[in-house]
């Protein structure tokens, strides 16, 4: 686990880290209980080749970022992001089983 660059992403956001794993990285962001993710929209625009602009609207806010393709999981007071759409998958996967 490693400091996330994504430490203050979303308003009250407890904390976030920098997984790095034999099945790939993903930052995990975490909000205090009993906020949630669920209302977060995500839109992505491809801008040009492998470079991407996503905005984050609903509650909590964050605003954009810009950058190489995201894959998103997310339930209840847990965000992940990774580049991996499979590891993607199964975080989301994890997620749903709590």
């Amino acid at each position: 686990m490693l400091r996330s660059k994504w430490e203050r992403f979303f308003e009250g956001q407890l904390g976030a880290a920098l997984y790095r794993t034999n099945r790939g990285d993903f930052e995990a962001l975490f909000l205090t209980k009993p906020r949630t993710f669920d209302s977060v929209r995500v839109t992505e625009r491809a801008v040009k080749g492998e470079f991407y602009r996503y905005s984050f609207e609903g509650s909590p806010h964050a605003g954009g970022m810009e950058g190489r393709r995201n894959f998103f999981a997310r339930r209840a007071n847990r965000f992940f992001m990774t580049y991996d759409l499979r590891l993607a998958a199964d975080l989301g996967e994890v997620l749903n089983s709590i």
